[in-house]
């Protein structure tokens, strides 16, 4: 699902648009995780820039966020 890594600014990017959609949505780790056939810990990892997502993970995320896997990746993240 997930590999462990330290945070990038592009993974920092990543997490902070999981965490934030998941938030207008109203949902706790928990429920994302139940959603993804996961853990919540596995959740709170991505969301703290731990775990860097595969891409099937990233399409599961889009799906049940209702949003483009674009969403976690563009609107101009930092280089680095």
């Amino acid at each position: 699902m997930v590999s462990r890594t330290t945070a990038s600014p592009m993974l920092k990017f990543l997490s902070d648009r999981v965490r934030e959609r998941r938030q207008e949505l109203g949902m706790s780790q928990n429920d994302l995780a139940k959603k993804l056939g996961c853990y919540q810990p596995d959740i709170s990892e991505l969301e703290h820039g731990k775990a860097n997502p595969r891409l099937k993970l990233l399409h599961q995320l889009s799906c049940a966020m209702m949003v483009p896997p674009s969403h976690f990746i563009l609107d101009e993240p930092p280089c680095g």
